[in-house]
């Protein structure tokens, strides 16, 4: 996670956010997991109180709960995500198909929303910038530290 974070290995800010919060689902995922594996049954012979781990129902629910939000989740943001890129490059490719599946027909909605299109590709390199001078500016104190 911190090596993501630091050298962010995706040329595009929205693939490492993706990743991102892949890793953060990975690791609340195997966290949570870690509970169902270790717990024991109560009502074993083999069950020790003093080091034993025994997790009732609603606990496991509860576990089960925050895997399920966090992968769903997930896959909302990967999905939605994917769509975005999917109708960009129909965009590229075939501008007419697009304005009929996603702009219902019609032409002048195209214009807004290439505006709209051009002010986010602004803010996005904007925002990579900062990113930028952010890391540089780590690095450069961890090579004054040193």
């Amino acid at each position: 996670m911190q090596a993501n974070s630091t050298r962010r290995p995706f040329a595009a800010r929205a693939l490492n956010d993706i990743e991102s919060f892949s890793l953060i689902t990975q690791i609340v995922t195997i966290y949570c997991g870690l509970f169902f594996v270790s717990s024991k049954d109560k009502n074993s012979e083999s069950f020790n109180r003093n080091s034993d781990f025994y997790l009732d129902d609603t606990g496991k629910f509860a576990f089960f709960i925050v895997i399920a939000v966090c992968n769903v989740g997930f896959i909302l943001l990967w999905l939605t995500k994917y769509i975005q890129v999917i109708r960009v490059l129909i965009k590229e490719k075939h501008p007419r198909l697009y304005v009929y599946l996603f702009l219902c027909g019609r032409d002048d909605k195209m214009v807004l929303e290439t505006a709209k299109c051009a002010k986010d590709l602004k803010k996005e390199a904007i925002i990579e910038c900062i990113e930028r001078i952010i890391l540089n500016m780590k690095h450069m104190k961890s090579l004054y530290i040193n």
